[in-house]
C-alpha cells in the first residue's frame, strides 16, 4: 500500500505546500507557512518579470549563462519529468518555467552580442548549448544518486551559485545592461522568506541539517552585496548625469 503523502511530509523538509491537494487538508499551524511560502515563490515570478522587462529594454540578458541553464533545467525536470502533486505547487512551477522561459529566448536573442570576450562571442551558440545539456543531465543524475525527491536541495543549491554569479555579472556589464534592481530584491526576499519556512519545517538535528543553514545564510549575504553593489552603481549612474545636466 502506498505510503500517505503526509506521512512522507512528516518525514522530510519540504515545503508543505508541495504535497498537499489544498489548504484545507492543513491545521492552522501550518497555514502561515503555505502562505510564506507561496509569497516567496510569488516573489520568485515577480523578479522574472522585472528581468525581462529590463532585458527587452536594454537588449540584454539578465541571468548568468550557467545560473540560468541550471535554474531552467531544474524547472523542466521538476515541472514535466518529475511534477509536484498538489495544484498551488503545479501552478507556481509552471509559472517559473513559463516566465524563466522568456529569459532564455532572451539569453539567446541577445547573448552573443553581450558577450565582451572575443571567443564567447565566436562560440556563443555551441557554448550555451553544451551548458544547457549538461545542467539537465547533472541534475537529474543527482536527482537518481541522492534521491532529492522534490529538488529542495538542489535547488538552495542552484540560487547560493546564482547569487555569486550576480556578482561576477554585475562587474562584467556595461552601463548594467539587462541588471534589475527590483529583481535583485525580490530574489533575495522570495528565498529569504523560503529559507526560513523551510527551516521552521526542518526535521533533521542541527548537524544533519547545517548543509541547508549554510545554504540559507551565505546565499542571504551574497544577496545583499548584489543589492549594495547594484544601488551603488545606480546612484553614481545618477550623479554623473545630474552633473552632466548641470554643466
Amino acid at each position: 500500500m502506498e505510503e500517505p503523502v503526509a506521512v512522507r511530509l512528516q518525514r522530510t523538509s519540504v515545503p508543505y505546500y508541495f504535497v498537499h491537494e489544498s489548504l484545507a487538508q492543513t491545521s492552522p499551524s501550518q497555514t502561515w507557512l503555505i502562505f510564506a511560502s507561496i509569497i516567496g515563490d510569488s516573489l520568485w515570478i515577480a523578479a522574472y518579470i522585472l528581468i525581462i522587462r529590463r532585458g527587452f529594454r536594454d537588449r540584454a540578458y539578465g541571468v548568468p549563462m550557467v545560473a540560468l541553464a541550471l535554474n531552467f533545467t531544474w524547472e523542466f525536470i521538476y515541472a514535466v519529468v518529475y511534477p509536484p502533486v498538489g495544484p498551488i505547487s503545479t501552478i507556481l512551477r509552471w509559472s517559473w518555467f513559463l516566465t524563466d522561459t522568456v529569459i532564455v529566448y532572451q539569453f539567446l536573442r541577445y547573448g552573443r552580442e553581450n558577450q565582451v570576450i572575443p571567443e564567447a562571442r565566436q562560440y556563443f551558440y555551441p557554448m550555451a548549448i553544451f551548458t544547457f545539456v549538461a545542467s539537465y543531465f547533472g541534475q537529474l543524475t543527482y536527482h537518481w544518486h541522492f534521491h532529492d525527491r522534490w529538488g529542495y536541495e538542489d535547488a538552495f543549491t542552484i540560487n547560493l551559485l546564482m547569487s555569486i554569479l550576480f556578482i561576477y555579472f554585475f562587474f562584467n556589464r556595461i552601463g548594467l545592461a539587462g541588471l534589475s534592481y527590483g529583481a535583485a530584491w525580490c530574489k533575495m526576499l522570495g528565498t529569504t522568506l523560503l529559507s526560513i519556512t523551510n527551516f521552521t519545517q526542518r526535521k533533521e538535528s542541527w548537524h544533519s541539517y547545517s548543509f541547508m543553514i549554510y545554504l540559507y545564510v551565505a546565499t542571504f549575504i551574497f544577496d545583499v552585496l548584489y543589492i549594495f553593489l547594484l544601488r551603488r552603481a545606480i546612484a553614481q549612474e545618477a550623479l554623473v548625469e545630474k552633473q552632466a545636466a548641470t554643466a
